[in-house]
């Protein structure tokens, strides 16, 4: 048995979808001990890479109770056609594929921690741009 081309049926029309990849994530600092115990295991651990600072209980103590509000994938979408897909963002364009977990900043952040790739804001932020430009 032969189907008729379901796409030109009247009436009948499949659309693209369209979904955003971007993200919110509001961090509150509560207590750092992980820092001393285990930096790999911080949401500071990029950061800490570049700012040994915060490696210093007198700096880790400023950062107990701040706060940061991060954007993740900003503008990036991502677009389901039938048996298809591609994602889009505001750098290199539309590319065909799946998203690659490499750029998502989300799994980034659970990963590797705060990056200065995000866009974040906040007190928390704020400490740590002091403690890491402070000069010795």
């Amino acid at each position: 048995t032969e189907f008729p081309d379901m796409q030109s049926s009247p009436g009948f029309k499949i659309e693209k979808r369209e979904k955003s990849v971007q993200a919110v994530a509001d961090i509150s600092v509560d207590d750092l001990k992980a820092i001393r115990n285990d930096p790999k295991n911080s949401i500071l651990k990029k950061v800490i890479q570049t700012c040994p600072n915060l490696y210093l209980s007198e700096n880790i103590d400023k950062l107990k109770g701040a706060k940061a509000h991060c954007i993740l994938n900003e503008n990036i979408t991502l677009t389901y056609l039938p048996e298809d897909i591609y994602w889009c963002d505001n750098h290199s364009g539309c590319r065909h594929g799946p998203f690659p977990d490499e750029m998502d900043e989300r799994l980034q952040l659970l990963s590797d921690g705060i990056s200065t790739s995000f866009k974040c804001t906040g007190s928390l932020v704020e400490h740590i741009q002091s403690i890491c430009t402070k000069k010795d």
